[in-house]
């Protein structure tokens, strides 16, 4: 059953009684469990004790010394880099890490030298802040939110081995730091505010309101305008934060896994000093919180990485799916941070135990500098188990991952899996890639079908023209050569947007949704897809997707463009292990506007026999295109229109952990002949390279569906799908050797009347996708119908 999609804009229930939104969306997963039903397993701070921020005395001596005194692995990992240099380095390079790191080891042994250390800090911070250009009428920056933010947190954490001059000194500078992030013209920048609107799903205003929690909670009851801040905070992160969450079902975050890991880890830190100064429990009111655990496990690829081509410590790899995304980041290590403190919350649930699970996997542990979160929130006794599903979806964004398993020998992360992902929904965030539709397709640790480009900071000419746009994704472009992409994305290296055939921008709105009350008023720019079906069954994974609103179209068309499609849909099954269908379906508004399904590789794509082929190291990709009479073009480089675009800031493309092209090879479908209305279907197999070639599959056309034959499964599709009918009436050849035959496009939740070749004619129910599966059926034809209970008379 489907549901009003805009329906899931929290906190705007009266607005949707008068207007319903357009769209589809698949339901909301189900689950009772939202947080602990007696509160945050973690102790609440005594009135006016301190530290309150995220811990206590209580959880001090309770937990973290005794597992200082039981010598636990974090905490030799922790002690380890306090004995090293590190504390030194990053103070210089990075304060608040170190100041964290110290002054949790004072608190833990009472060692005044780690006090004394974590107070040299402190000054130095202080300086930062003080002489920030933000404290003296210049623009907020996101350096100058996080030293407040772990200024505040070394406050309250040294609160006892500081001086009343000392802890004077700090209300004050902090405090006037408040007033400067709390001022609207300060933000020169809009990292937080634009036209006076809370920029709710970026990660500025996130860690931003990171940053005033913890002031408002540090200095309540030593500061008399302190709870003015409180009650600020309190209604900002209920009435604009957790509403943004909310609409991000699923735990997804709509910036992309760079942002995505950083923003998660201020706004749990935000979330849990609630609890822990002041007994609040947000964790309740949103299933976010407890479904950010699952879809980060998810979001990882089935093996760690060393962190970059330039080298770095080894920390997760993820595919870079969506958002302003760097392919590597450390920032990954943060969303661990995050993850440890989630699971802290949901302690015992079943999230929960996955990620203690995945926790214990390699590289079972953060990078030194961040060793202090480990200590903190990893239960050495939790084990876990691996995860019991092989699919989560994000129903609002339309974010979807898939693996064929989790375990391989023993028990261990499997290495050799395959991981697939795909994205279709609307764009909240200015740091979207203009990509829905994409997909990504990993297997036995390496990169087959992938996002092209590297992430050069996201204003370069490569990040404008190239990576952040349609054409390095894997989905659909279709060819207005009058189209006009002026402006979609911050270019600082030139003035020049390059027409890319790919997806609209939200001209003449900002290119973020802000917040939930202005993507509900201007909703239909920021209307860009739609995760319309999902279904789970026999190993087999659907999805159906409308992609129509993301390009200059009926939908939503820009002001200075025309509209190019009326519909474009995407169809994606996954077989597992290592299967994946695409079918599109794409109606043009003009025949010489030209659709294409572009696909994107990290080796170049070869003929042979009916397949093209790509070797990455020990793990091989064959694609086979069963569109008739179309055109195949192999290209190599980043080309928009026939220009190179591989530059950033004046020089090679690159940034701080990634240097070497990525995915430079793409590979385009088109029709043969101009046409209105146009059909694709590709196929996918990937094995390691050591196996011999796939068999080669088949085309099925029949009357009402058409489809493809994979060894022993055949999927059959709607072959008019966006048609406003269901498939009610079909007929199809069934090829020798097909043992079972998934059929999609069907009336959800109803019966039909299934007769096949040697066989008595069965009656079976499409699921809430609108699949049915045949099984043991002969080769020959096939017959589908609703049953005669299920017609309606003319």
């Amino acid at each position: 059953m489907t549901i009003l999609r805009r329906a899931l804009l929290a906190g705007l229930a009266m607005a949707l009684l008068v207007t319903p939104l357009a769209g589809l969306a698949v339901p909301l997963p189900e689950s009772s469990v939202r947080a602990q039903d007696d509160g945050v397993p973690l102790p609440v701070a005594e009135p006016g004790a301190h530290p309150r921020l995220l811990i206590t005395s209580a959880y001090i001596e309770d937990t973290l010394i005794p597992r200082m005194e039981d010598t636990t692995p974090a905490w030799v990992a922790f002690a380890s880099y306090l004995e090293s240099s590190g504390p030194d380095e990053d103070a210089a390079l990075h304060p608040g890490l170190a100041l964290r790191s110290l002054a949790l080891a004072w608190l833990v042994t009472g060692d005044e030298g780690y006090a004394q250390s974590a107070r040299d800090v402190m000054i130095g911070l202080v300086t930062l802040v003080d002489s920030d250009p933000a404290m003296n009428g210049g623009a907020l920056s996101e350096a100058f939110i996080d030293h407040v933010a772990v200024l505040a947190l070394g406050y309250d954490w040294l609160y006892g081995g500081l001086t009343d001059t000392d802890r004077a000194a700090l209300v004050d500078v902090l405090w006037r730091a408040a007033k400067r992030l709390r001022n609207p013209a300060a933000d020169v920048d809009n990292i937080i505010w634009l036209d006076g609107e809370l920029r709710a799903f970026d990660h500025g205003a996130v860690h931003w309101l990171w940053a005033l929690t913890a002031v408002g909670l540090a200095l309540w009851g030593d500061y008399e305008d302190a709870p003015a801040l409180v009650d600020f905070c309190r209604e900002t992160l209920a009435a604009d934060i957790i509403p943004a969450l909310d609409i991000q079902t699923g735990g997804a975050w709509a910036e992309g896994p760079m942002h995505g890991f950083a923003a998660t880890y201020a706004v749990v830190q935000t979330a849990l000093v609630w609890w822990t100064a002041a007994g609040e429990n947000f964790f309740t009111g949103s299933l976010w919180w407890y479904d950010r655990l699952a879809y980060d496990l998810f979001l990882y690829y089935p093996t760690p990485t060393t962190t970059g081509n330039r080298g770095g410590a080894a920390i997760y790899d993820y595919p870079a799916i969506i958002g302003d995304s760097a392919r590597f980041s450390t920032a990954a290590a943060y969303g661990r941070a995050g993850d440890l403190m989630l699971r802290a919350v949901f302690s015992g649930t079943e999230h929960g135990d996955w990620m203690d699970w995945f926790l214990r996997q390699p590289p079972d542990g953060l990078p030194p500098w961040l060793a202090v979160e480990e200590f903190l929130w990893r239960d050495p006794l939790a084990t876990g188990s691996p995860p019991s599903d092989l699919t989560w979806y994000a129903p609002y964004t339309g974010h979807v991952f898939l693996r064929s398993g989790w375990t391989g020998d023993g028990g261990a992360l499997d290495a050799g899996a395959t991981a697939i992902t795909f994205n279709a929904g609307d764009r909240l965030a200015e740091a979207q890639y203009y990509d829905q539709g994409s997909f990504t397709l990993f297997h036995n640790g390496h990169d087959l079908i992938v996002r092209s480009g590297v992430y050069s900071g996201g204003t370069s000419d490569h990040d404008a023209n190239y990576a952040a746009r349609t054409i390095a994704a894997n989905t659909v472009l279709v060819c207005d050569l009058a189209e006009n992409f002026d402006g979609i994305r911050a270019n600082d290296d030139r003035d020049i947007w390059l027409n890319d055939c790919g997806q609209r921008s939200t001209s003449p709105y900002p290119a973020s949704a802000l917040n939930v009350g202005y993507l509900y008023t201007n909703w239909r720019a920021y209307d860009t897809g739609s995760l319309l079906r999902y279904g789970d069954r026999d190993g087999i994974t659907y999805l159906r997707a409308d992609l129509t609103g993301a390009y200059n179209s009926t939908v939503y068309t820009t002001p200075e463009n025309r509209d190019k499609v009326s519909l474009v849909w995407r169809e994606l099954v996954y077989i597992r292990p290592s299967t994946v269908i695409v079918t599109d379906r794409v109606i043009t508004t003009y025949p010489s506007y030209t659709p294409m399904q572009v696909f994107h590789f990290q080796t170049e794509p070869t003929p042979s026999g009916l397949f093209f082929g790509s070797l990455v190291d020990h793990s091989a990709l064959y694609m086979q295109n069963l569109l008739p009479n179309s055109r195949v073009t192999v290209i190599g480089g980043y080309q928009v229109g026939g220009q190179i675009v591989d530059q950033s800031g004046g020089g090679p493309i690159g940034n701080e952990f990634e240097n070497q092209p990525y995915g430079t090879f793409r590979l385009e479908i088109a029709p043969g002949q101009l046409n209105l209305d146009n059909w694709f279907l590709v196929a996918f197999i990937a094995q390691n390279a050591d196996q011999p070639p796939p068999s080669e599959g088949m085309l099925v056309l029949g009357e009402g569906v058409r489809g493809t034959v994979r060894g022993s499964w055949q999927v059959m599709f709607d072959d008019q799908p966006g048609s406003g009918a269901d498939v009610t009436d079909a007929s199809f050849q069934i090829a020798p050797g097909v043992e079972s035959v998934l059929i999609t496009g069907l009336v959800p939740g109803a019966a039909y009347t299934v007769e096949t070749d040697g066989r008595e004619a069965q009656t079976l129910t499409a699921d809430d996708a609108g699949l049915i599966v045949i099984t043991g059926a002969l080769p020959g034809t096939a017959r589908v119908a609703l049953a005669a209970e299920e017609k309606v008379p003319s």
